[in-house]
């Protein structure tokens, strides 16, 4: 029974953590509006456990054109919904200033019974965040 229980929680372990590693890596989004302006936003899901958000503001009619954003904390996979979290002792500073706290995520992917050749990458789509413009955006995953 010992031996039984030791099995379980190991494959337990292990499913959990192949499951945040299928999760990792960089989701990313850029655009390019008409009068020139550009967006670009990318999050690195590192398969620890962390992640690292950048967004970068190119206004073409403003006298501070470039602006650049930070953020950074813990995530965690259930399912398909990726929860994030940000210490405000530890992962706020002068760069980081982006509180991830109460941000949720949804990862949309090929589904299994799609047998079609076609590459659909992995979709991230922030669906709740204390951040509003964060909040509907949807960033394709790259790597």
């Amino acid at each position: 029974m010992k031996q039984f229980l030791i099995l379980f929680i190991l494959l337990f372990n292990l499913t959990v953590i192949a499951q945040s590693e299928s999760y990792a890596g960089t989701y990313e989004r850029r655009s390019e509006m008409n009068d020139g302006s550009i967006f670009e936003y990318t999050i690195n899901l590192n398969s620890h456990g962390t992640f690292l958000f950048h967004s970068y503001e190119m206004h073409t009619k403003t006298k501070s054109p470039e602006q650049h954003k930070y953020g950074k904390g813990k995530w965690e996979a259930d399912k398909n919904i990726i929860s994030f979290s940000t210490d405000e002792q530890l992962d706020l500073d002068e760069t980081h200033e982006l509180n991830f706290s109460n941000t949720r995520a949804r990862i949309d992917r090929k589904s299994p019974r799609n047998k079609s050749p076609e590459i659909i990458p992995d979709l991230m789509r922030f669906f709740s965040s204390d951040i509003s413009w964060v909040e509907g955006k949807k960033l394709v995953k790259t790597n």
